[in-house]
C-alpha cells in the first residue's frame, strides 16, 4: 500500500536587498531557505562556525553555501553576487513551499566587526 503525499504548491517571492549604509559596501549575500530542522546559521553566545567567520571576515559566502547545501531541512542554499555599493540594491527570486524560513548573511566590507 503506497500513500501519495500531497505536493505543497510553491510560491515565488522576489527579494530586494537595499544597502542603506553610509559609505559601506556589502559583500555577496549568503541565502538559505530551510525549515526548523536545519542547523542554525549561528547560536547566540557561541563561536561562529569557520564558514560564517569566512563570510564575516573575508566577505566570501561560498563556504556557507557549501556547508548548508544538502543539510537536513535545507531546501536551497546559494549566494547572490556582491559587492553591493551604498545606495544600491540587488534582487533575487525564491520558490518556496510550505512553512520555510529565509536566512541571509553578508559582510559590511569596510569593517569585520559589525
Amino acid at each position: 500500500l503506497a500513500v501519495a503525499q500531497a505536493q505543497r504548491p510553491q510560491k515565488t517571492y522576489r527579494v530586494r536587498v537595499d544597502n542603506l549604509a553610509f559609505s559601506q559596501p556589502l559583500s555577496g549575500i549568503f541565502v538559505s531557505i530551510h525549515d526548523k530542522m536545519a542547523p542554525p546559521l549561528f547560536t547566540f553566545n557561541k563561536p561562529a562556525s569557520p564558514e560564517l567567520a569566512i563570510l564575516a571576515e573575508d566577505g566570501n559566502p561560498q563556504p556557507l553555501v557549501d556547508l548548508f547545501k544538502g543539510q537536513n531541512g535545507v531546501s536551497q542554499a546559494f549566494s547572490v553576487p556582491g559587492p553591493i555599493p551604498p545606495g544600491a540594491s540587488t534582487n533575487f527570486s525564491l520558490k518556496v513551499s510550505g512553512n520555510e524560513y529565509l536566512s541571509l548573511g553578508t559582510m559590511a566590507i569596510n569593517t569585520n566587526d559589525c
